[in-house]
């Protein structure tokens, strides 16, 4: 028959962990505590991220179009004082021109060139090449691995914070093609004169000092008529590979069951590895041939993140996670001989991976 006493000495025991020392038994209580959970997470997956986008400024491009000469190159340009000499005459810069703006050091050949109380005077063939433009292109999406290593530690119950430590790699190419058109261009001047203004006969050429009759050395007008001759391809090319080093705070709120969010921000590190190129015509002569014009180097830039992400917490070890993310980082400005481009480094990014409690 069991007694009251026989009874809670039972369940005492059954709770205890029981010791002999010298023949007397002795009972401790047992430790049933669970062990904390690990504060370290290792995460891995891969992440999509839309960046990307080249811009590109070309500079004056006449530097590289040898035998090509400048579009004003004989006639000057039309709101400066300037020697001008044409297929049919001439208007050069006289004795009065810097007090008056007019010149008697300018000539003529055809009976043709004199309409009302006006000249006209036509320039000799001259060919051009058409500039390349600035020009843009749009963000590119890629797909790329990231790692990330994570220590979170509890603040109650339900919420975690810490820091982690992000590593991608980020692969970009862009390109910008656009068409160069030689032209063959004419560039008709005309002056007007006072009314009653006697023209000389044709085949007339006056002086530097004079005596003769005035006109201005500016043109009241400039028209010109450009009759095409060939195209060439002008192309930017450049490939540029970022490394980013995110490191941020993080808070992880798990409520209950296993679905957990997470919202994380920080500095963004990038290093950044460029080449880019360009090419188009350059002349000799009447020919033209591609030349292609590059460089490289590397840059620190620097941006910051901030990222939401949620998980489902497979067992005491595993989850799946996915995040979207935004990196606010500094543009890649750089140049390549009279050409500067810019590679912008902020964009959205989105992506999926398994997390390992260790």
């Amino acid at each position: 028959m069991f007694t009251r006493t026989s009874l809670i000495t039972g369940l005492l025991l059954s709770s205890c962990t029981v010791y002999t020392f010298a023949g007397t038994a002795v009972s401790l209580p047992l430790d049933t505590s669970e062990e904390p959970s690990s504060p370290w997470r290792l995460r891995s997956g891969v992440m999509w991220r839309k960046t990307g986008a080249l811009s590109i400024s070309p500079d004056a491009f006449g530097a590289y179009t040898a035998g090509l000469p400048a579009f004003t190159s004989n006639v000057g340009e039309a709101d400066q004082y300037a020697d001008r000499t044409y297929a049919d005459g001439f208007v050069n810069i006289g004795a009065a021109t810097p007090n008056t703006g007019l010149t008697s050091y300018w000539g003529y050949d055809n009976s043709s060139q004199v309409v009302g109380d006006s000249i006209t005077f036509n320039s000799a063939p001259i060919t051009t090449l058409t500039s390349a433009e600035a020009a843009k292109t749009g963000d590119t999406t890629s797909a790329v691995p990231y790692i990330e290593l994570a220590y979170l530690v509890p603040v109650n119950d339900q919420l975690e914070a810490g820091v982690s430590l992000q590593l991608a790699f980020n692969g970009l190419s862009s390109s910008i093609n656009s068409t160069l058109d030689e032209a063959s261009v004419v560039v008709s001047d005309t002056y007007n004169v006072p009314s009653g203004f006697i023209f000389p006969s044709p085949g007339y050429a006056g002086t530097f000092l004079g005596p003769g009759p005035l006109i201005n050395n500016q043109p009241d007008s400039r028209s010109a008529v450009s009759t095409p001759i060939q195209s060439y391809a002008y192309r930017f090319e450049a490939d540029t590979d970022v490394y980013s080093l995110a490191l941020g705070a993080e808070l992880q709120w798990q409520p209950k069951g296993s679905v957990y969010v997470g919202f994380s921000s920080g500095l963004v590190i990038n290093y950044v590895d460029w080449s880019a190129s360009w090419s188009a015509p350059t002349f000799s002569g009447s020919s033209a041939s591609q030349t292609s014009f590059g460089d490289d180097g590397d840059d620190i830039l620097y941006g910051f993140y901030s990222k939401a992400n949620i998980g489902y917490q497979l067992d005491e070890n595993w989850s799946l996670e996915g995040f979207f993310r935004y990196d606010w980082t500094e543009s890649l400005e750089e140049r390549v001989s009279t050409t500067a481009f810019d590679v912008n480094l902020s964009g959205w990014s989105g992506g999926v991976g398994v997390t390992y409690r260790f």
